[in-house]
C-alpha cells in the first residue's frame, strides 16, 4: 500500500515579515448540514475572536498566526464561499475542489493548509471551550519541541442524545500518552477532530490511506504513534456527533461494520511487516474485540435512539460475523456482552412489529 504524498510548503513564500501560521484548523465538507456546521466553526472560531469574543487565555487571532477553512468535496448542494458570507464572521477561507471520496479530501485539506499543525475538524463535530488552550498548553510545555500529535478525550453525542463520555483513556493529567498501544493500537481512543497533527510529520509520513476507508484515521494514527511523541489531555474538549446523515451512518451498518473489519484485518497484515508477529496477532485480536463491542453499541443505538431493530439486527450480526471472521480468541468482557446481547436478540426480534 502507497500513502499518498503531502508535499511540504516552499519556504521561500514565508519570511519574517509574512511568517507561516502556527495552525491551520481546515474542515473538510461534503453535502453537510449547515447548522450543524455553522456550529463546528464557531466553536473553533470562538475561541480565536471569529464569531464570538475570545476565550480565556486564547493566545493567537485568525488572519494572523490561525487559518480557518473550509475545503469542500464536490457537493452538489452546498457553496462553501455563499456559507461562508451568510455566516458573516470574517476571517473564514473557503476552497472548493472535485470530489476524491472522504479520506481524499481529508489530504487535500491538510495539503491546502499552510499552518505548522494541523487541526482537522469534520463538518459535523464540534468544540468546547478550552480546546486550543489545551493545545498551546502542551506546545509550551518541556516535550513540545518535540511533539507529532495532540488529542483530547471525545465526547459522543449519538443521534442528538447528547454529549456523554464513552470511554475515559484513564490517564490522570495532561502529558505524553503513556499506553500508546491500549490507546492507538488496540482501541481507537483518537477522535479525529479531536487531534491536532504536526504538518511536517504528514510530510514525511504521508496522508490519510483512502484503501482504508472508514478506518483511515485510525492507520494514520498508528503510523504517527510509531515516529513520534503524541501529547493527551484527558479532559473531554471535543464532541463527536453521529446522527443518520453523518457520511459513516450513509452506508448500512452491517455494510459498515464489514468495512470496518475488512481494513482491521488488511490494517493487522500490514503491522506484521512492522511489529514482531505475536505483538501484531495480539494487537490485532484485541482491535477486533473493540470494534465488536463498537458493533453492539451501535445496534443499541439503533433501538434507543432511532427506533431501527432492523439496523440493529444488522449491526449485531456484522459484528459477530467480525469477530468470527477474524478467528481471534474472544475476551471475557465480550463473550459477556454477547451472550447479553444474543438474549437481547430475541426481544428485537419480538419487538420488531410493534416498532414499525
Amino acid at each position: 500500500m502507497t500513502t499518498p504524498r503531502i508535499e511540504p510548503l516552499e519556504s521561500v513564500a514565508y519570511s519574517a515579515a509574512r511568517p507561516r501560521p502556527l495552525l491551520s484548523v481546515v474542515v473538510p465538507t461534503f453535502e453537510p448540514c449547515v447548522d450543524r456546521l455553522a456550529h463546528a466553526l464557531r466553536s473553533a472560531g470562538a475561541q480565536f475572536g471569529v464569531g464570538g469574543q475570545p476565550a480565556a487565555g486564547a493566545q493567537l487571532a485568525v488572519g494572523g498566526q490561525v487559518e480557518l477553512l473550509i475545503v469542500d468535496d464536490g457537493s452538489c448542494d452546498f457553496d462553501p464561499r455563499a456559507f461562508v458570507a451568510r455566516l458573516g464572521t470574517g476571517g473564514v477561507g473557503a476552497f472548493e475542489g472535485e470530489h476524491l471520496g472522504m479520506a481524499g479530501n481529508w489530504n487535500r485539506a491538510v495539503s491546502i493548509a499552510r499552518g505548522l499543525w494541523v487541526h482537522v475538524l469534520h463538518q459535523d463535530d464540534y468544540l468546547l471551550p478550552g480546546f486550543y488552550d489545551a493545545f498551546f498548553a502542551a506546545l509550551g510545555s518541556q516535550q513540545g519541541s518535540g511533539l507529532g500529535a495532540f488529542f483530547c478525550t471525545a465526547l459522543f453525542d449519538d443521534y442528538g442524545g447528547g454529549p456523554r463520555l464513552r470511554s475515559p483513556s484513564g490517564q490522570a493529567g495532561p502529558g505524553v500518552l503513556l499506553e500508546t498501544r491500549r490507546h492507538v493500537f488496540e482501541r481507537l481512543q483518537m477522535q479525529a477532530s479531536a487531534v491536532i497533527v504536526r504538518r511536517a510529520l504528514y510530510e514525511r509520513l504521508g496522508g490519510f490511506d483512502d484503501d482504508f476507508c472508514y478506518v483511515a484515521d485510525w492507520d494514520m494514527w498508528k503510523r504517527i504513534a510509531r515516529a513520534a511523541p503524541i501529547w493527551h489531555d484527558p479532559r473531554p474538549l471535543a464532541c463527536y456527533r453521529r446522527h443518520a446523515k453523518t457520511q459513516t451512518a450513509r452506508l448500512g451498518k452491517s455494510e459498515l461494520i464489514d468495512e470496518i473489519g475488512s481494513g482491521i484485518l488488511r490494517s493487522a497484515a500490514r503491522e506484521v511487516g512492522v511489529e514482531a508477529v505475536g505483538v501484531a496477532a495480539r494487537a490485532a485480536s484485541r482491535t477486533r474485540d473493540a470494534y465488536t463491542l463498537h458493533a453492539l453499541e451501535s445496534a443499541c443505538a439503533s433501538i434507543r435512539y432511532q427506533r431501527d431493530p432492523l439496523g440493529a439486527l444488522a449491526a449485531l450480526r456484522a459484528g459477530f460475523g467480525l469477530h468470527a471472521r477474524a478467528g481471534g480468541r474472544t475476551a471475557p468482557r465480550l463473550r459477556a456482552s454477547v451472550a447479553v446481547l444474543r438474549a437481547a436478540l430475541v426481544l428485537i426480534r419480538r419487538a420488531a412489529p410493534s416498532l414499525h
